[in-house]
């Protein structure tokens, strides 16, 4: 069985603001973390669900993995030109929260 951890957090309130690096986050099913963007409903791809994918833990929170977080050109113009072909397939999952709970830096990811 594989196990990964949350290595860092962060939110913003709106699109294009710089993130903020929080220890922990509220995490509220069906609507995302408390004080970031998708939780308000505003950001880019809010009205974009993802479909299916597999179950995991993280800390006390349920989520069900829903596409592939891959990087766009937005993240090249912020960062340096080459940024997004690096993380290719390796930005992060996209995920809806199945139950409420607070997620942690350090917490543990496991299969669901």
């Amino acid at each position: 069985m594989w196990q990964g951890s949350v290595v860092s957090i962060h939110i913003t309130k709106a699109a294009g603001q710089p993130m903020d690096t929080v220890p922990e986050a509220r995490a509220v099913a069906g609507r995302g973390l408390e004080g970031d963007r998708y939780f308000l409903g505003t950001g880019y791809y809010s009205g974009k669900p993802g479909e299916g994918g597999r179950e995991l833990q993280v800390g006390g929170v349920r989520l069900r993995g829903t596409r592939l977080c891959e990087p766009c050109k937005y993240l090249d113009g912020l960062t340096q030109a080459g940024a997004m072909s690096t993380l290719l397939h390796r930005g992060g999952l996209r995920a809806l929260i199945l139950s409420d709970g607070v997620i942690r830096a350090g917490d543990t990811i496991t299969p669901g």
